[in-house]
C-alpha cells in the first residue's frame, strides 16, 4: 500500500493465455499515490482457483472482476474503481464496467478489444 493513496484503486486486469505477474512491472510504477489491484483470471493463474480443465467462461471473469470492483470499495472505503484491460482483459473490463457502472470512475483499454455487446455463445 502506497502512504496515504489520494486515487481511487485502479484494477489492472492481464489479458488471455498470461497471468497477474505479467502485469508486475507496470503496476510497480502505477502505485504512486494510489492501491493498484493487479487479480488473475481464473484458469490463466497460478492460484488456487486454478481449474486445469479451462471451464471458466467471459461471464465468469466479468463476474471475478465486478467482485473484485466490489471488494475493492468496500475495503478501502471508496466509492468508484478505475479499471484498466490489456488485450482479453479490456474486453472483461469493459463488460464489467457496463455490469457496475456505478462503481467504476474510468476504464482505460491499453492494446485492447471489446464488442459492442457481449456474444451470447
Amino acid at each position: 500500500d502506497p502512504p496515504n493513496p489520494t486515487g481511487p484503486p485502479l484494477i489492472l486486469q492481464h489479458g488471455a493465455c498470461t497471468t497477474g505477474y505479467s502485469m508486475a512491472l507496470l503496476a510497480g510504477l502505477l502505485t504512486q499515490g494510489r492501491r493498484v489491484i493487479v487479480p488473475d483470471l481464473l484458469d490463466f493463474d497460478y492460484s488456487y482457483s486454478r481449474t486445469f480443465d479451462r471451464s471458466a467462461k467471459l461471464e465468469d471473469h466479468v463476474r471475478q472482476v465486478v467482485m473484485t470492483m466490489e471488494f475493492c470499495v468496500r475495503t478501502f472505503g471508496v466509492g468508484q474503481v478505475d479499471l484498466c484491460g490489456h488485450s482479453h482483459g479490456g474486453h472483461i473490463v469493459v463488460a464489467a464496467a457496463c455490469k457496475a457502472r456505478h462503481l467504476v470512475r474510468k476504464v482505460i483499454l491499453p492494446v485492447s478489444y471489446t464488442y459492442l455487446t457481449l456474444p451470447t455463445k
